[in-house]
């Protein structure tokens, strides 16, 4: 898959609401079209459970998607990468990395 990476900013208002943005052009790509739980893979194998609440990319997060990005060296305002992990058939993963390439 050529289209398995994306780069975001950790904006503070979406850490204060605990959601993010996935672009709906990525997750067509990626032929991610159901509603429902995502995980989103750290480092040391810590992992975040988010839920895609609408076809538009919308993704809710846990109170806990803050201490997340910080335990993975992300902090408001920086740029992080997420690759999709494509398995068949099974609830859309994303590795969580600090700068392309980690």
């Amino acid at each position: 898959m050529e289209n398995r990476f994306m780069t975001l900013t950790l904006e503070p208002e979406d850490v204060r609401a605990c959601k993010l943005h996935l672009p709906i052009q990525f997750m067509r790509a990626n032929g991610i079209d159901k509603l429902g739980k995502i995980t989103l893979l750290g480092k040391d194998g810590i992992n975040c459970s988010a839920y895609r609440l609408s076809r538009d990319g919308f993704v809710a997060l846990g109170i806990g998607w803050k201490g997340f990005c910080e335990t993975n060296g992300v902090q408001t305002g920086e740029s992080f990468s997420l690759e999709f992990i494509y398995e068949e058939d099974a609830t859309p993963v994303f590795r969580f990395c600090s700068k392309c390439g980690d």
